[in-house]
């Protein structure tokens, strides 16, 4: 049920991406957070971030998202390796996995998993709206945020139903 959702899931970030048409500007290798952060537990509640695409992504045009599969198990210290060895010249792609979606697509992700994208080659802009949903317990426990402000994105999210 609907409320089921309101006591347990809280939005906590939003942000918007705008890969320019031929700026060539990288989404460096990245987790949205760390391990610790989120209680140290990548088989706990998983937090999600829901990525809403207003325009084409893809390899052919040269602006789509990677990612790394089953990199949201590892620990800080091998993400940061990683990421290490995939920026150790420039963006690297190899073992990644290309996120492709058309206008309106939904592309889901925990928010450790490895993820960014290289300069944008494309001649069109690509715009992604990215939201970030925790679990409400995990959330009390480990934060980012207070209960006073946990509450109030609860009744953002009912307001926005």
């Amino acid at each position: 049920s609907s409320s089921l959702i309101y006591d347990n899931v809280i939005p906590t970030w939003d942000s918007m991406v705008f890969k320019v048409a031929g700026e060539g500007v990288p989404v460096k290798w990245h987790r949205d957070a760390s391990m610790a952060s989120i209680g140290g537990d990548a088989k706990g509640p998983s937090p999600i971030d829901v990525g809403v695409y207003l325009d084409d992504a893809n390899e052919a045009l040269g602006n789509c998202l990677y990612v790394i599969p089953g990199s949201h198990t590892w620990n800080d210290l091998l993400a940061s390796s990683m990421i290490e060895h995939m920026t150790v010249s420039g963006f690297r792609t190899h073992g990644a996995l290309a996120v492709c979606a058309e206008p309106g697509d939904l592309v889901l992700h925990h928010i450790l998993l490895l993820h960014g994208s290289p300069p944008s080659a494309s001649p069109i802009l690509r715009r992604t709206v990215y939201y970030e949903f925790r679990n409400k317990n995990a959330m009390l426990k480990h934060g980012p945020h207070n209960p006073e402000y946990i509450a109030l994105k609860q009744e953002m999210l009912k307001v926005c139903s």
